[in-house]
């Protein structure tokens, strides 16, 4: 088993401050004997022993320190900012800005579309653009048509498609 280098550290530094603490008890609320026998009294003097010690008592001036205060710190009022309304009073939508930004971007795509058909249309008309639709084949006559007793000419294929669905006359 081998101890740590901290725990040698340690046990070093108490055994080497061990000796110089000076350790003194004082006994708290001791009733002083009543009495002479068992109470030994000093064999000298505290004034002999003032005379006689190395250092003479002396007193210090004393220096006044001097007094730090905490500086007084506030805090700064801060409000939060108030969210924009309409003259009513009702608040605007936080996704006004974005629904403004869409809208244009809607408005100009389709000016743009609008000039693209203008310009591939060639100048035609949209009247002229839309394709006709093929009259139906079982119209039937008009009250003219009924009462002077003609048959209405039959009318060719209008489209290739209605043309390349007709029967063939080769044998």
């Amino acid at each position: 088993m081998t101890i740590s280098r901290m725990v040698q550290v340690v046990a070093v530094c108490l055994l080497v401050s061990a000796p110089a603490l000076v350790v003194e008890a004082q006994i708290l609320n001791a009733s002083m004997p009543s009495s002479t026998e068992g109470v030994h009294q000093a064999v000298g003097s505290t004034e002999a022993e003032s005379e006689h010690s190395r250092f003479l008592p002396v007193s210090w001036p004393s220096i006044p320190l001097p007094t730090i205060t905490m500086p007084k710190l506030t805090m700064p009022k801060v409000s939060m900012p108030t969210w924009p309304t309409h003259p009513d009073g009702t608040y605007y939508s936080p996704f006004a800005p974005i629904t403004a930004g869409a809208s244009k971007i809607s408005a100009g795509t389709k000016k743009v579309w609008e000039g693209t058909k203008e310009m591939f249309g060639f100048g035609a008309s949209e009247e002229t653009t839309q394709p006709s639709l093929p009259a139906a084949a079982n119209a039937q006559p008009s009250f003219w048509q009924r009462m002077t007793g003609q048959e209405p000419e039959p009318t060719g294929p209008q489209t290739v498609a209605e043309w390349m669905s007709q029967p063939r006359l080769d044998p």
